[in-house]
């Protein structure tokens, strides 16, 4: 008797400390998971002029970070601002573009959402050169702002006849209804 209960102890605290560590790697893959922002910038022909090249920009966050209020319908909302600015070598403003947007979201679970489904895209339409990005998003309620930068060259891709780019690889493309690629899933 005394040898089956010091059995089922020990065979029990086996199969507890293996769940525990199980527990701990499932959240140290919250914390090192993917990014919760991310952004990528791609450079084309420009159709519109003749003389510049045409800068893509995606980007692309998780609700996480935003802050969620609850509203009296039930329903959370959270609103943001994205900027997108353009600076040239000297620290000289070249162009912008904002959007201002209110997300909503039927329950809590969507709120704490990791995946990055707010997805967003800016063009511009600029002179070869080099210039400096610069990517805010500000939580309207926390007026927190995540920023990011990045030096970007831009190429001359002004040739005859020609449909010129970078040399880019994707994983996803998002695509509207009719098959043309859109900015959004």
């Amino acid at each position: 008797l005394l040898f089956l209960i010091i059995y089922i102890f020990s065979v029990s605290s086996l199969f507890s400390q293996r769940m525990g560590s199980e527990r701990n790697m499932e959240g140290s893959k919250q914390v090192f998971g993917p990014s919760l922002f991310s952004f990528e910038t791609y450079l084309f022909k420009s159709d519109k002029a003749h003389n510049k090249s045409r800068l893509d920009i995606y980007v692309a966050f998780a609700n996480d970070i935003l802050q969620f209020i609850k509203e009296r319908q039930g329903h959370y909302s959270a609103k943001y601002e994205l900027l997108v600015t353009i600076f040239d070598k000297k620290g000289n403003l070249v162009d912008e573009r904002s959007e201002i947007k209110e997300k909503l979201v039927k329950n809590f679970g969507f709120t704490n959402d990791r995946r990055l489904s707010n997805k967003h895209k800016f063009s511009f339409d600029l002179a070869p050169a080099e210039y400096k990005l610069e990517i805010n998003l500000t939580d309207n309620d926390t007026q927190k702002t995540l920023k990011r930068e990045k030096k970007i060259k831009i190429k001359n891709f002004s040739f005859k006849n020609a449909l010129l780019s970078d040399v880019f690889f994707a994983d996803k493309i998002w695509t509207d209804q009719n098959g043309n690629i859109s900015n959004s899933s």
